[in-house]
């Protein structure tokens, strides 16, 4: 009688499966299906960025011979070239501020600023865009193009770069005589770095040109 009892239970249980099965059976699959598509993708993903970032490592190493060698015609054309295979690797991002650097003692300036640029335009990482706006606003000050200078590093700066962009658009504007647009800048960038950043002591001599004292910064 158990047993009997006990195949009248599991045939139950079978049964009550079934029907599970039949009403949920489909879309169980599709939920399982897309999570096991989506797993692989994120793995070939990857794999794949992986293998761009060792393939630009590769090139990255071919245009620092270049630049060491003082091929700019060399390194140019290595750099072309990591930008459109290479675009999103932080090698790539590398390979612009080397490229710019280079150009920028060869006294290449349209190329320097192309280079920083795209730099600022195509990076996916911020501390490389900061750094190539930190350095365009740099040229642009040196081309006397204050205004675009100072347009470029007032905006998307993250919080880290922001002292010395504040410093940079303090020298466009001392540059054109806007003393009190200066001021304000110089004193935001002493105020925005470390009491122990040596950088300060710079603002700190700037600011006394002007007549003004570090204690007044914000």
């Amino acid at each position: 009688m158990a047993t009997q009892h006990l195949d009248l239970d599991e045939q139950e249980q079978l049964a009550t499966l079934k029907h599970f099965w039949d009403q949920y059976g489909r879309i169980i699959t599709a939920v399982v299906t897309v999570l096991a598509l989506s797993y692989a993708g994120w793995t070939a993903w990857n794999i794949w960025q992986t293998g761009l970032e060792q393939k630009s490592a590769v090139r990255f190493d071919e245009m620092s011979r270049a630049v060491a060698a003082g091929d700019t015609s060399k390194t140019d054309r290595v750099f072309a070239d990591m930008k459109e295979q290479f675009g999103a690797t932080s090698y790539t991002a590398q390979a612009a501020l080397l490229d710019a650097r280079m150009n920028y003692e060869k006294g290449n300036v349209d190329a320097t600023k192309a280079a920083l640029q795209w730099l600022v335009d195509s990076s996916a990482e911020s501390a490389y865009k900061d750094v190539a706006r930190l350095r365009l606003g740099g040229v642009l000050i040196e081309a006397k193009q204050y205004d675009e200078a100072i347009k470029l590093l007032s905006s998307n700066i993250s919080q880290p770069f922001a002292a010395l962009a504040a410093d940079r658009m303090g020298d466009a504007y001392s540059l054109q005589s806007k003393t009190e647009e200066a001021k304000a800048q110089y004193l935001k960038a002493y105020a925005g770095l470390p009491v122990s950043d040596e950088y300060r002591k710079m603002i700190d001599v700037k600011l006394a040109r002007m007549g003004v004292t570090a204690k007044d910064a914000p």
